[in-house]
């Protein structure tokens, strides 16, 4: 069985403060936070996950890009898809004007196969029913994915192995 990471990017692992500028690095695209790149590395060195990939932003870059940016960032990286490249790879369709937890309800009906936590600040997933919500670990915008949101997250990924 196939680990994955849905992974949104701000609140995350770029923390939503208003009062600090974010960095960009030279591939166009934010530097994560450093503790949240830590975190994000280690998960994925102890479980080997694959991400999955749910923020806004997936669109703005094609695979290779992301694969340039998680590289540069993340040493343990291995591979990312968007959501919806994983959607048509995978022949499930889904409104393309859909929003993020529409996304995400359409992943959980159709991850039987696969092994997955959602790593999100969005509160809409709140509406998630709680089958599909036991797999949501909701960061805090303003601090992003901490040491508590990593150990909880291999917990998710362990426990469904």
């Amino acid at each position: 069985m196939q680990l994955f990471i849905l992974l949104d990017i701000d609140g995350v692992m770029v923390p939503a403060v208003p009062w600090k500028p974010l960095k960009f690095l030279q591939d166009g695209f934010y530097d994560f936070e450093p503790n949240a790149q830590q975190h994000l590395t280690w998960l994925l060195q102890k479980t080997g996950a694959n991400i999955i990939l749910t923020t806004s932003h997936r669109n703005r870059f094609t695979k290779n890009e992301w694969d340039n940016i998680f590289t540069t960032r993340i040493p343990s990286y291995t591979s990312a898809l968007s959501i919806d490249e994983y959607f048509v790879l995978n022949n499930i369709s889904i409104d393309p004007f859909a929003n993020r937890l529409q996304y995400i309800k359409t992943w959980c009906k159709h991850a039987h196969q696969h092994h997955f936590v959602i790593l999100d600040d969005d509160a809409s997933l709140e509406n998630l029913l709680p089958s599909m919500k036991q797999y949501w670990i909701r960061t805090s915008p303003s601090i992003g994915f901490n040491q508590s949101a990593a150990e909880k997250a291999v917990e998710i990924l362990q426990k469904e192995q």
